[in-house]
């Protein structure tokens, strides 16, 4: 059997094990509009699972949700994952923030803005604009560089006891990533926040207000990435500090 034809059997039966043991309500919204969070579109990482389960908690209650970085076609003229929050989350804000001008989206209370996720200034200013947020979502470029900044710049921004979730730590672009700064796995597999990208003062802020960090694997059907394992964090801030 050719590896094509490999690669279209497990797909098939990847869908067929997915229709009849996940049908939560998320991976079916995140199916239905093509986004691949869901068990169906694109890589199919499947991350709609974990974050059922994070999540459901929250979905009568008025939460913020921000998610950086919304589509990675540029060309693309639709935001499928700010559609799947808006849908999963009805009495909930919605903003999204991607380097890529998405102001044509018009979706009830929801906004976009755009920025730089690598820039500290950038962040800040979204998080001291619309924060505190309940929930973040980082799904940009998956360099470790932006991944680390946009933490150490938003988590601060992050209410007692919510969440901020980092996708894809399992896939670093070859022509972005610098050999000076470590993947972002290492530093929260350790849980400490040792890092060129990271300055002490954000280290320390880190350290003091995670409560816990929970990874979880992608169902990535790539043949090209073999490394599933940890591709997805999900970040809790403590609700309270210790005295």
């Amino acid at each position: 059997m050719s590896l094509r034809s490999r690669i279209a059997l497990r797909t098939r039966c990847r869908r067929l094990v997915f229709s009849t043991f996940y049908r939560d309500e998320l991976t079916r919204l995140c199916n239905k509009y093509g986004t691949d969070k869901g068990t169906i579109a694109y890589a199919q990482h499947a991350y709609s699972r974990h974050y059922h389960r994070a999540f459901r908690h929250l979905r009568d209650s008025p939460i913020t949700l921000l998610e950086i970085g919304l589509c990675a076609d540029t060309n693309s003229r639709t935001a499928p994952s700010l559609a799947v929050w808006r849908s999963y989350f009805p009495k909930a804000r919605i903003i999204g923030f991607d380097i890529n001008d998405f102001s044509h989206i018009e979706m009830y209370y929801c906004t976009t803005i755009q920025g730089d996720s690598s820039s500290r200034n950038d962040l800040h200013e979204l998080g001291q604009i619309n924060g505190p947020f309940d929930i973040i979502i980082e799904d940009a470029s998956h360099t470790s560089t932006h991944q680390q900044v946009a933490l150490a710049s938003l988590f601060p921004y992050v209410r007692p006891g919510g969440f901020f979730c980092i996708e894809d730590l399992n896939w670093q672009p070859k022509d972005l990533e610098s050999g000076a700064i470590p993947k972002t796995r290492a530093p929260l597999r350790a849980g400490h926040f040792s890092s060129p990208a990271i300055t002490p003062d954000e280290s320390s802020y880190l350290s003091e207000h995670i409560d816990q960090i929970r990874f979880f694997n992608s169902w990535d059907i790539g043949v090209g990435n073999k490394d599933r394992t940890d591709a997805l964090a999900i970040i809790q801030k403590r609700a309270t500090l210790a005295a």
